[in-house]
């Protein structure tokens, strides 16, 4: 099986002061029933709203004005175009006049009263003018801005919640791609000198990208985690889930490591999302139903095509929203019914000056308690050692996953699996520490079974817990669990 990460929906290890008694970030991906055009509506605890990448015509403008209604969104104080291909920037017009304005001489009481963030220039990096409906009204607001990448133009939402800009591309034809914190980058197409962006919230994180492409990718793929010490929940897939010029490479999962991926994808001609991509998607994302989810089923006639069956899929044929308070985050839309997605525990948090008690879930009540019994080769380990675990499985008639997880001092989950683990030692920097298989079913005990075998070098130092249980098929605890505390000096 490919390697798999799963983070866990049923315990939220830290609570996060900032986001106590605010409301919740909403964010809405816009479906267009197979209309093109893709934008996210972001809506922060303080009201303030961001339309980040403006669809791609009437259709799509009457969808995203349908989810404002329906939400209660009047007003839009800032609009992203993410690079200038008319699916990203075609609808603005049309929604300026839906709302009450006047695309033709810039007014607009109700959308992007505030900025209009885009790379400047009047020319796309092929030497193509701008959609001049575009460019027209937002020059004509006075109230054009450029999104750069050193903090200056990020957007406050409120509470703390933030949309801050990690690589924005050149004006007109010049390739050169600013990265936030880092060199600049050289890349060579339109969609490559797209905005990308991270929505932050408590500990909450919400990548999007627009279209951008591998060169794009890469030189953003550590600014997350090493630079902003933050760590994707949700991604929207980039390009609608394209595989050329390097797209959602292995690589670049694996170093934003999403729970939940979001393709923004209508019918269309070229392949979209990609099986290569879904496949990519499937060795980061929780490995639980409704993981990978896509607005359409995208364009079934492509022999490159990703098939809706694909594990972890799920086509909602409709608008997702996404609601967070900044320690947990639930996911919703047509058909989406995996509980995991409710309340599910965030992947950030601060790191507390006291160590805690390491803490797990627990079985369901009136479940069947199956013992799930650990053995490690040690309780006592330096920095140097590795741990070596295995682990006794009760008989279990019942489709089940083995699970086994270690929690660091801080009461982070840094490592999480499904058994059985494969022998390759790996270590807390590899790419690849996430492993799955299952279901199971078992008719007879199975006792020793390789678990874990990792290193402990570079771990914290400090007291570590490993836990062990049964997950069913849709992720619940439904077996005993079993703890053992490990120390790192």
């Amino acid at each position: 099986m490919k390697p798999r990460h799963i983070a866990t929906s049923v315990v939220a290890f830290v609570a996060f002061a900032s986001t106590v008694g605010a409301a919740d970030l909403k964010i809405w991906s816009v479906w267009a029933n197979e209309s093109s055009g893709t934008g996210t509506l972001i809506q922060g605890p303080d009201g303030t709203t961001v339309l980040y990448d403006l669809g791609g015509g009437a259709t799509w403008a009457n969808y995203c004005k349908e989810v404002m209604d329906a939400n209660s969104v009047s007003t839009i104080q800032y609009t992203v175009a993410g690079h200038y291909d008319n699916d990203h920037i075609g609808s603005l017009d049309n929604l300026v006049d839906l709302t009450g304005g006047n695309s033709a001489t810039g007014y607009s009481p109700n959308v992007g009263t505030v900025k209009f963030y885009d790379r400047g220039g009047s020319v796309g990096q092929d030497g193509e003018d701008i959609s001049a409906s575009y460019l027209d009204f937002v020059t004509a607001t006075g109230r054009r801005a450029t999104a750069k990448v050193d903090g200056t133009t990020d957007i406050s939402l409120g509470s703390g919640a933030t949309l801050r800009f990690l690589s924005a591309g050149a004006a007109d034809t010049t390739n050169t791609l600013y990265v936030r914190g880092k060199a600049n980058s050289t890349v060579s197409s339109e969609n490559d000198l797209s905005i990308t962006a991270l929505v932050t919230y408590g500990g909450f994180d919400f990548y999007v990208g627009s279209d951008a492409e591998g060169v794009n990718e890469k030189a953003i793929d550590d600014v997350v985690a090493t630079g902003l010490g933050r760590h994707v929940d949700i991604l929207h897939v980039d390009h609608h889930g394209s595989d050329t010029n390097g797209i959602s490479s292995p690589e670049f999962l694996g170093n934003m490591d999403p729970e939940v991926a979001l393709i923004s994808v209508w019918s269309n001609s070229f392949g979209h999302p990609r099986a290569t991509t879904v496949t990519n998607l499937q060795a980061v994302v929780e490995p639980l139903p409704q993981r990978i989810i896509r607005l359409s089923p995208g364009d079934t006639a492509h022999p490159d095509w990703a098939p809706e069956t694909m594990s972890y899929c799920h086509t909602t044929n409709g608008h997702v929203t996404i609601m967070t308070n900044g320690s947990t985050y639930t996911v919703s839309g047509n058909g989406i019914t995996e509980p995991g997605l409710v309340n599910h525990a965030v992947d950030d948090g601060p790191e507390p000056t006291a160590t805690p008690t390491p803490r797990g879930p627990t079985p369901t009540p009136g479940s069947p308690t199956w013992p799930v019994k650990l053995h490690v080769n040690s309780t006592t380990f330096s920095r140097t050692d590795s741990i070596s675990v295995s682990a006794d499985f009760q008989t279990c008639l019942t489709p089940f996953f083995p699970y086994a997880r270690l929690i660091d001092p801080f009461g982070r989950l840094i490592y999480l699996q499904r058994a059985p683990a494969s022998s390759t030692r790996l270590s807390w920097t590899s790419p690849a520490r996430f492993i799955e298989s299952g279901p199971w079913v078992l008719n007879y005990d199975l006792d020793y079974f390789p678990v874990l075998d990792i290193s402990f070098i570079n771990a914290a130092e400090g007291t570590w817990a490993i836990q062990g249980a049964f997950l069913d098929i849709y992720g619940n605890i439904i077996g005993g669990m079993n703890e053992k505390l490990l120390t790192v000096q």
